[in-house]
C-alpha cells in the first residue's frame, strides 16, 4: 500500500503499516502452526516425532532469508546507483520503493503461490492425530511390564 499512499500523509501510513504488521504477523504463525501438522504428517512413516528436524530448518531458513533480503536489496540499489548521501533523486527514490516495498512483496505472493497447494487440512490433520494417539497409547501399554512374574500356585 506505500506505493500508493500519497506523500505527506501520516494516518493513512499509519493505517498501511498496521495493516502490513497484522498480515506480516499471521504468516510466522501460520508457518509455524502448518510446520506442526507436517511434522505429524512424517511421522507416520516413520514411528517417531521428528519435529526438531522440522523446526530447525524453518529456524535457519528464516535466518539465511533475514541475512539474504538486505544483501540482496543493497545490492540492486548499488548497481543502479543510488547513493544515500545525496539529495534524493525520483529515480532514485523509485528504485528504493521497488527494492523495498516491491521485491518482499513478490517474494510473498510467490510463497503463497507455492503453498497453495497444501493440503493437509483440518479433517486429513484429525485423522494422523488419531492414529498417532493410537499408536502412542499402544507403546505404553506394551512398556507397562511388572517387575517380577507373578508366582505360579
Amino acid at each position: 500500500s506505500y506505493v500508493f499512499l500519497p506523500p505527506d500523509n501520516t494516518t493513512l501510513a499509519i493505517i498501511g503499516t498496521t495493516l502490513y504488521g497484522l498480515a506480516f504477523g499471521a504468516g510466522i504463525i501460520l508457518a509455524r502452526a502448518m510446520l506442526a501438522d507436517i511434522a505429524d504428517h512424517d511421522a507416520l512413516p516413520y514411528g517417531e516425532p521428528r519435529m526438531s528436524i522440522f523446526f530447525s530448518t524453518l529456524t535457519l531458513m528464516a535466518k539465511v532469508g533475514g541475512a539474504a533480503g538486505p544483501f540482496i536489496a543493497y545490492n540492486i540499489l548499488g548497481w543502479v546507483g543510488y547513493d544515500p548521501n545525496v539529495a534524493p533523486t525520483e529515480t532514485g527514490t523509485r528504485w528504493l520503493m521497488m527494492t523495498f516495498i516491491l521485491a518482499p512483496s513478490s517474494f510473498l505472493l510467490l510463497g503463497g503461490w507455492i503453498i497453495r497447494k497444501h493440503t493437509l487440512t483440518r479433517a486429513e490433520h484429525d485423522k494422523i492425530r488419531k492414529v498417532l494417539e493410537a499408536r502412542s497409547m499402544a507403546s505404553e501399554d506394551e512398556s507397562v511390564v511388572p517387575e517380577t512374574a507373578p508366582a505360579k500356585s
